[in-house]
């Protein structure tokens, strides 16, 4: 008797936590406390994407408010993202056919410097200047986004305003791209 009165004990302890760990969950995943969380799609179209400061790998610091004035690709990547790894050169060479006018910030999930460093030796294109790779190391950058998947991207204009937001891998260097790009540069202000 006292072996079933043991696992009943335990039952109810383990259901209990259970139960316990259930409602903290679902609180914290409603819809009412994710709003609280990130800032909605349509608030970034309207007031603009979220600002936030960054040190690039390289030790340049800054603001994404410091970027205003020129076409803005926000990239959330990792090196151990297949389709991430495939569309980096090319948002590379859409950046460098824009001349000046798009820098790209590429905020990176990975674990540890050591995995980002071993990927961008293989890349070309990289340490430009209008390209910004910045390590999210505490995951700031991606929760202040609420990125669940990777690659995905952000696309705003000269004011810093969401004109697109693309999750999956693209061809980002394509004569389309290049126009669409150059179409929000000549939009009025």
């Amino acid at each position: 008797m006292r072996i079933y009165l043991q696992a009943a004990m335990i039952t109810l302890v383990v259901g209990a936590v259970f139960v316990f760990g259930f409602r903290v969950w679902r609180e914290a995943s409603s819809p009412k406390a994710a709003e609280a969380r990130i800032v909605s799609m349509e608030q970034m179209e309207k007031e603009g994407l979220p600002n936030f400061s960054y040190t690039t790998l390289q030790g340049e610091k800054g603001q994404l408010s410091d970027l205003k004035g020129k076409i803005v690709i926000l990239n959330y990547w990792a090196s151990w993202c297949g389709p991430c790894v495939e569309e980096f050169p090319s948002m590379i060479s859409l950046v460098e056919a824009l001349k000046g006018e798009a820098v790209l910030v590429a905020v990176s999930g990975d674990s540890n410097r050591k995995d980002i460093d071993q990927f961008l030796r293989q890349l070309k294109g990289w340490d430009q200047k209008d390209v910004k790779i910045v390590w999210d190391e505490d995951r700031s950058l991606t929760k202040l986004y609420d990125v669940d998947r990777l690659p995905e991207s952000y696309i705003a204009g000269p004011d810093l305003k969401l004109v697109k937001k693309i999750i999956g891998s693209i061809n980002w260097h394509t004569p389309e791209s290049v126009e669409y790009l150059k179409s929000i540069l000549a939009r009025p202000k």
